[in-house]
């Protein structure tokens, strides 16, 4: 019998979890690193959205 492993908040929660903290760190990390304008993660995403329109 398989044992797995207690969840934090529950089945689908953490994964919900574990890719908001992952976009937030990386809000984050882009906010101290100074990227040039155009390069920033929601400009690339609504460029990349816009070219598939």
């Amino acid at each position: 019998m398989v044992q797995y492993a207690p969840f934090l908040l529950g089945k689908f929660s953490d994964p919900l979890l574990a890719i908001m903290v992952g976009c937030l760190s990386y809000y984050v990390y882009e906010r101290k690193m100074g990227r040039p304008q155009g390069h920033h993660l929601h400009e690339l995403i609504k460029k990349r959205w816009d070219d598939r329109k």
